[in-house]
């Protein structure tokens, strides 16, 4: 999984010109958390109840990546 969102992340630097990556991951969801910082991303700010899940308020993370930030292929 870390090899396709390495790839996927490469294609919106390169291909699509982005700045800046995103990705808000529920706090309960430690492989989520653990693949966003494997590929590189930092952890930013966490959202306190920042969604609702089933009924219940969740708290999630947000990672951010900039193109420096990438590991050398």
């Amino acid at each position: 999984m870390s090899e396709a969102l390495s790839a996927l992340l490469r294609f919106g630097f390169d291909a699509l010109g982005y700045a800046k990556i995103e990705a808000e991951v529920f706090l309960n969801n430690t492989r989520g958390l653990r693949l966003a910082e494997s590929v590189g991303m930092l952890r930013e700010r966490v959202v306190r109840r920042g969604h609702r899940k089933r009924g219940i308020w969740v708290d999630a993370a947000l990672y951010g990546i900039l193109p420096e930030d990438l590991p050398q292929r």
